[in-house]
């Protein structure tokens, strides 16, 4: 009864790989007609859950196929998407084993002011309301540590790129993990000190 069960699973698993497969090269197509579109307008004109067709872009974007841009509209953010791979920085994280997140985990990233960013595993409501922006990344892990790939926008928006910047990271384990980073660029440190 096992072999049953097993070669029916196998079976399952196949076909919603396959639907997958299509959902994707829809929104490949999509994508070629309407470049910039967001996961929303996707969902709504193909016809799929909003959540669903976030599940497959995110794919899109982890192997490279779509890249998507994080922008300010009043003081909401938005997301869109786009054909071909993204610029991205791989940001590395350091002493976070104690957190107990794996690789491939999906964390949730929030823009707060310009000079400071949030890493968490659960989204929240406090967060939300202090936040500019809330994107999801997946932590990686590789032979130097865990990092997390950054969309080039962001890098450039905080100045992550830039070898002055002073980068310090503070990991709070209460009341759920999250890591808050916070940059200083010595040239805006002098210009706060004359004020």
């Amino acid at each position: 009864m096992t072999t049953k069960t097993n070669k029916f699973q196998k079976k399952a698993r196949e076909a919603w790989r396959e639907i997958g497969k299509k959902t994707r090269v829809k929104l490949l197509d999509f994508l070629m007609e309407k470049p910039g579109s967001s996961s929303y307008e996707m969902a709504k004109q193909l016809g799929f859950t909003p959540a669903g067709i976030k599940h497959h872009l995110d794919i899109l974007v982890e192997h490279g196929k779509v890249r998507k841009t994080v922008h300010l509209l009043g003081n909401k953010g938005i997301v869109n998407y786009f054909i071909g791979k993204g610029d991205f920085q791989d940001f590395y994280l350091s002493d976070i084993e104690q957190i107990g997140w794996r690789n491939r985990q999906r964390l949730q990233l929030y823009l707060k002011k310009y000079d400071n960013f949030l890493i968490t595993s659960k989204k929240s409501r406090a967060n939300d309301r202090n936040c500019v922006i809330r994107t999801s990344i997946t932590l990686l892990k590789d032979e130097n540590g865990f990092f997390v790939r950054l969309p080039e926008n962001i890098v450039n928006f905080y100045g992550l790129n830039d070898s002055d910047a002073v980068i310090e990271q503070v990991i709070d384990l209460l009341p759920y993990p999250e890591i808050i980073i916070s940059i200083t660029h010595p040239k805006q440190a002098e210009m706060i000190n004359l004020e």
